[in-house]
C-alpha cells in the first residue's frame, strides 16, 4: 500500500459533510482499492536496481558476442588465406 488512511475517521468526516453511511464506506473502499496497484518509492528504487543490473548483464552480453563475432571473423580470414595463399 502507498499510502495508509484511518477508513473509520475518513468514513466520520464524510458523514459528517452530509454522505450517507452507505456511500461514505463505498467511497473509502474504493480508495483502499484503488490504492492496491499503486507503487511505492521503494519498489520503484528497486525497479531501477534491477534494471541496472539487467542493463549490466545485456552489457557483458553483447560484448562477449562481439568479441566472438570478432573471433570468428579472423579464424575466417586466417583459415580464408591459408587456402589461397
Amino acid at each position: 500500500m502507498g499510502y495508509t488512511i484511518d477508513t473509520a475517521a475518513t468514513i466520520r468526516s464524510l458523514e459528517a459533510a452530509g454522505i450517507q453511511p452507505e456511500q461514505a464506506s463505498a467511497i473509502v473502499n474504493a480508495i483502499i482499492q484503488s490504492d492496491e496497484g499503486l507503487a511505492t518509492k521503494a519498489d520503484v528504487t528497486a525497479l531501477k536496481a534491477d534494471l541496472k543490473a539487467l542493463e549490466a548483464r545485456i552489457t557483458m552480453r553483447l560484448y562477449t558476442c562481439a568479441i566472438g563475432i570478432v573471433g570468428l571473423l579472423l579464424a575466417a580470414q586466417l583459415f580464408a588465406s591459408d587456402l589461397l595463399g
